[in-house]
């Protein structure tokens, strides 16, 4: 049967690059009544319940706006006041239309119920994607601080740092390792954007393309700043430095 808007997201972007599409089905639900159809099978609505996987879309739209993949122009949702978007979900809700989104941020409606008394473990990603491998100094100072407690573990497949490291399979596997976590600490990468889906994990990330004197006017979210939309609060930011720069906080303050 064909019916209703689809959405399909490019296969061949990042983790986290994905999973920041999360939140479009609720909000587009909440906003029209109508779900959703994933007309890829992304593995991130895999638990959506607010996803059809059952119709054929009559229009489609392509989620992945950057690059030669561009089809739409980033606008701001309000007419007046600062050009900033409030969340990175604002940016794609805005695309389909929807103002004011009831959900703020990316969300994977699996492995929710984790008790909060039993979160103890800090894991440590130091290979991003787009951001590259975490500087030595960084990690050194994670391990001397976190090691003591007995719970600091390596995900990922990078470079190893001397860590026990948690092994994951799938990316669900990887969801579920960070959904019982207490603490994130890494790139701004795949597993941070999942560690955001679960507002009970704290998620320190490090951005380290942008050099200190890019950082020092910033502006988190800027809507002509395509750059700037992966700044959302859901996450604390620091950069490579020994000060504040800007938004972001310095690797001490980890």
């Amino acid at each position: 049967m064909t019916r209703g808007l689809g959405i399909t997201i490019n296969p061949k972007i990042g983790v986290g690059d994905t999973v920041q599409f999360s939140s479009v089905p609720e909000n587009y639900f909440l906003s029209t009544g109508e779900m959703l159809i994933d007309e890829s099978r992304c593995w991130i609505f895999d638990h959506n319940p607010y996803i059809d996987r059952t119709n054929t879309a009559k229009e489609t739209i392509e989620l992945w706006n950057f690059g030669h993949h561009n089809k739409w122009r980033f606008k701001c949702p309000r007419t007046e006041g600062p050009q900033v978007y409030t969340s990175n979900a604002e940016i794609w809700a805005n695309a389909l239309g929807v103002k004011n989104p009831k959900l703020n941020r990316p969300k994977l409606y699996q492995y929710e119920r984790f008790p909060f008394q039993d979160r103890k473990t800090i894991l440590l990603h130091v290979d991003g994607k787009s951001h590259g491998n975490m500087p030595d100094h960084i990690i050194d100072h994670v391990i001397k601080k976190y090691k003591p407690t007995g719970q600091l573990f390596q995900i990922g497949r990078g470079f190893d740092i001397g860590l026990p490291r948690i092994q994951t399979e799938t990316l669900w596997d990887l969801a579920k390792v960070v959904a019982e976590s207490r603490m994130l600490i890494g790139m701004d990468s795949g597993p941070s954007w999942i560690a955001a889906c679960y507002p009970d994990v704290v998620v320190k990330k490090i951005r380290t393309r942008q050099c200190e004197e890019e950082l020092q006017n910033w502006v988190p979210l800027e809507v002509r700043n395509i750059h700037s939309h992966w700044d959302d609060r859901c996450h604390q930011v620091f950069n490579q430095t020994d000060f504040d720069v800007g938004f972001t906080s310095s690797y001490r303050r980890i």
